[in-house]
């Protein structure tokens, strides 16, 4: 069973340390643990996710109240809540096909972050647009026909 612990912990070094800790000793796996700041002042608000029995989670909840600089301690697995996932995807697409991935992305409810018009697609105009930048340092030596010969002579 998958199980959801929010606990609220003081806002100190070496807090996410001792949990990371209990969870070897417990010989449990976490699946996923965010932390970050909470509405109260001085605590962090710490999201864990870990695949267990119901007893062991009865375990895991009292283990969690037992260390020192932790406030408060709930068990969401069983509460209703709307889970989402987060993805950033990089498309390249032609002018002709971004219709195409509008459409898409209004169909999953998507945003579009970021939309570069001046992207080329093409290997070669790639290559080209790289050598009209502007060269940072010292400048680029070209080849000529003599070097070029004194290289083959090597």
């Amino acid at each position: 069973m998958l199980h959801t612990f929010v606990a609220y912990v003081e806002d100190l070094p070496g807090v996410l340390t001792r949990v990371a800790s209990l969870f070897r000793r417990l010989n449990i796996n976490i699946n996923s643990l965010t932390v970050g700041r909470s509405e109260r002042p001085g605590l962090s608000r710490l999201t864990l996710v870990c695949e267990a029995s119901a007893e062991a989670g009865h375990r895991i909840r009292a283990s969690l109240y037992k260390l020192e600089n932790v406030v408060d301690v709930d068990d969401i697995a069983k509460d209703p809540a709307v889970t989402r996932e987060l993805a950033l995807i990089k498309v390249a697409a032609a002018p002709s096909n971004r219709s195409q991935i509008f459409d898409l992305v209004e169909v999953f409810r998507a945003r579009i972050v970021d939309l570069d018009l001046g992207v080329a697609h093409d290997r070669n105009d790639r290559r080209r647009k790289q050598d009209r930048r502007p060269h940072r340092g010292a400048p680029r030596r070209r080849r000529t026909a003599s070097s070029k010969s004194a290289a083959a002579a090597k």
